[in-house]
């Protein structure tokens, strides 16, 4: 995409405008050498009604010029504001290819003619390239629907994330992020391993982390009992912009532990207290969602002051499905428990035809012991 193409797309200026001041001093160029002919020739005439008008051509208002920029630092030092490449550049991250876009008739130290700024920035081998119009619109003008809209303290932030493997089988993903901040209209591309990668970068370019505001709501207290404990405690932690973990606690021994887990996608709580065995303590079930689109069903209960953890058996998958769960992706197997239907419901996406079963009670899940993953 050439200059005016983008800056067609982005809006601020118009087009037409720069490809007219283009040819304006592309003439202008040409009378010069009409100029130089005309007095090698002696004709002072057309050398008079020539050179006159190019003389007292003046720039055209809104004209613009790229310049090459040795380092962010120069750009950062003369903006009067919050430049987030500068963040990049704090991280250790190797930026090249810096080109300002800025209005001719001011000088680069006069931020109020900037127009846009493009360059790369290289960061232990991932590249990721940044395009800043100043001056954005407050309305955003999006490519499409987005896949995910996170927020960043109150900055709302567009991802369009695709798998892409044409390129390089190691980077399967394309990912864009665009948000405005402070004016700014900020447009970052990625080539990435996996999608959630992503976070660690908009981590770094906000130079703020997920908002912790939900890191203990121990005030929750969602059933009357939780594996058969009265006393008990929630915690939460979010560990993408759109994917909470619930921890529940209870006290064993002396001892505060967790005792389930449950993922949920932004602020969906997908966890349920329901004695499936019929032997007067609940089980909890908790629905979850991952970040590459599987989701799957938790089961957990007390077995004696023994916490164990059941998940959906290899053989039921083999024998209702025909599906090899150590052979196939887990990303095309969906699970969740109906509350209203109390019942299990599996889905495979991963074979020719899609399939569905649903089934009832514990017979199908696989238990070990549970070992949590939160700190206290």
């Amino acid at each position: 995409m050439n200059v005016e193409t983008l800056l067609e797309a982005i809006g601020d200026i118009d087009g037409w405008a720069v490809r007219a001041a283009k040819e304006e001093r592309a003439k202008s160029r040409k009378w010069v050498g009409w100029t130089a002919l005309a007095a090698s020739l002696g004709a002072a005439a057309i050398l008079g009604a020539v050179f006159l008008p190019w003389h007292q051509e003046k720039v055209p208002s809104g004209a613009l010029r790229e310049d090459t920029i040795e380092s962010m630092a120069e750009l950062t030092e003369l903006y009067d504001g919050t430049l987030l490449a500068e963040n990049l550049a704090d991280a250790g991250a190797d930026i090249s290819g810096i080109r300002l876009l800025h209005r001719e008739d001011t000088d680069i130290s006069d931020t109020s003619g900037w127009k846009t700024l493009a360059f790369t920035a290289n960061l232990d081998g991932e590249p990721v390239n940044m395009s800043c119009a100043f001056d954005a619109p407050e309305d955003i003008n999006l490519p499409g629907e987005p896949t995910r809209t996170v927020e960043y303290n109150g900055v709302e932030v567009y991802l369009y994330i695709e798998e892409f493997t044409e390129w390089d089988e190691r980077y399967k993903y394309t990912c864009e992020a665009i948000f405005i901040y402070e004016g700014v209209r900020y447009d970052m591309s990625f080539r990435l391993r996996e999608p959630n990668e992503i976070y660690d970068f908009l981590d770094m370019v906000m130079d703020i982390s997920h908002d912790d505001s939900l890191s203990d709501i121990s005030s929750i207290k969602p059933f009357d009992t939780v594996l058969g404990f009265e006393d008990y405690h929630v915690t939460m932690e979010q560990v993408t912009p759109w994917t909470i973990v619930w921890h529940f606690w209870v006290e064993i021994d002396g001892e505060e532990r967790c005792v389930a887990e449950a993922f949920g996608d932004e602020y969906s709580f997908g966890a349920y207290s329901v004695d499936l065995d019929g032997d007067g303590v609940p089980e909890l079930i908790t629905n979850n969602e991952f970040g590459d689109g599987a989701s799957k069903v938790y089961v957990y209960k007390n077995a004696g002051g023994e916490i164990m953890e059941g998940t959906v058996s290899r053989k039921y998958y083999e024998d209702e499905l025909g599906f090899d769960m150590m052979v196939g992706a887990a990303n095309v197997a969906e699970e969740h428990y109906d509350a209203e239907t109390n019942e299990f419901v599996v889905t495979n996406h991963g074979m020719e035809k899609e399939k569905t079963v649903t089934f009832t009670g514990l017979e199908h899940f696989e238990f070990c012991p549970f070992e949590h993953s939160a700190g206290n």
